[in-house]
């Protein structure tokens, strides 16, 4: 409790989060809303897939770069370009100001997770058709949603740790995710072997059974459980652990005046 509420009165002071906050639960689910209408009226998605499409669409963009990806980057990016971690493992301790990272990776992906969650009732009640969604689907995309966004929050922290500055972090993540869609693509047209390994492929594969994420790959581990998962969850362990070893071992800027 008290991780949480220390990074709940940080962000209760800073104006702009609240800002950003409203801004993310307002166009999130507005620019899915208009995207799937428009998909339906041009009749490139079937009803029966309907939901199933804006399942798909509000997890890949809820992974684009200005929302969580800035909720995490930038955010905790701040705090180490400021020096506010420094005064944190002064007062604390190392070990708080990292757990108290994990818990603000764990809030994100759960807010996230119920704008989902809300997201799709309004896609539901204002379709242009009466689409049928038993309470289940629900139940197993929030799940899928929670999962997914926090094994991409994790990754984004670790990246922040490990370059200490929101911009450089912002940098480091962009080159990684467009090096590894280069990679990925040559090295399945060439060997038609698929690197899900590679750090931000790994981790869709929450809602992606193979490949680039592309609508027609859309699935849920919690209806059909993929093995991949579990090495998911030693590699998050693994990077996890190298990000706190690297913590604990350089300086860190001192508290700006």
């Amino acid at each position: 409790m008290k991780y949480l509420s220390f990074e709940f009165l940080k962000l209760r002071s800073r104006t702009w989060i609240w800002a950003l906050a409203l801004g993310t639960m307002i166009i999130l689910p507005l620019t899915l809303k208009i995207i799937m209408n428009l998909e339906y009226l041009d009749n490139q998605v079937a009803e029966g897939q309907f939901m199933e499409h804006a399942a798909y669409g509000f997890i890949s963009f809820s992974t684009l770069y200005i929302f969580i990806p800035l909720w995490i980057i930038a955010i905790v990016g701040i705090e180490f370009s400021n020096g506010h971690v420094h005064q944190v493992v002064f007062n604390r301790s190392f070990k708080f100001y990292y757990i108290s990272k994990i818990l603000y990776c764990i809030s994100v992906s759960l807010i996230f997770s119920i704008v989902g969650v809300y997201s799709l009732v309004i896609i539901q009640v204002t379709a242009p058709f009466k689409p049928y969604v038993s309470s289940a689907f629900y139940f197993v995309f929030f799940a899928q949603c929670f999962v997914t966004f926090f094994a991409q929050a994790l990754l984004l922290m670790a990246i922040v740790f490990l370059t200490r500055s929101p911009m450089i972090a912002f940098i480091s993540y962009f080159i990684i995710s467009f090096t590894e869609s280069i990679i990925f693509s040559v090295v399945n047209r060439v060997y038609a072997f698929q690197l899900y390994f590679l750090p931000f492929h790994f981790a869709n594969i929450f809602y992606v059974k193979s490949g680039e994420p592309k609508i027609e790959k859309y699935y849920n581990p919690f209806l059909e459980f993929d093995s991949r998962v579990l090495l998911l969850i030693f590699f998050l362990a693994l990077i996890l652990f190298l990000a706190y070893k690297d913590f604990t071992k350089r300086d860190l800027k001192p508290l700006s005046d």
